[in-house]
């Protein structure tokens, strides 16, 4: 079931629209990789390249965080990773919409 709503939530994700940083970033993909992207740009014709990108990474990322957050030994990880992501919030400018930064557990 989990599978499913996961699947639902990045689908409902890749039908809105994302919003974008000023910061650019070039990479080169895995062929396999480039395949699917490109697969899903055809299925999702409206959405640009980058917005599939974007929502492929948010996700990813929130996987991540959800991951670490779960498991207790990895709470140092969990802390550096929120701070690096709140360092680079700052220096990237952007406003992120609530829920999306990481903010610092409040004490």
């Amino acid at each position: 079931m989990g599978w499913i709503l996961k699947h639902q939530k990045l689908l409902r994700e890749l039908e809105e629209l994302s919003g974008t940083s000023a910061k650019h970033i070039s990479l080169r993909l895995p062929l396999l990789t480039a395949a699917k992207i490109s697969a899903l740009c055809e299925i999702y014709p409206a959405k640009t390249r980058t917005d599939v990108i974007i929502t492929l990474l948010e996700n990813s990322l929130d996987e991540f965080v959800n991951i670490i957050a779960e498991d207790k030994e990895n709470s140092d990880l969990k802390e550096t990773f929120e701070q690096l992501v709140n360092k680079y919030v700052e220096l990237y400018g952007k406003d992120v919409l609530p829920g999306k930064a990481l903010k610092p557990p409040k004490e």
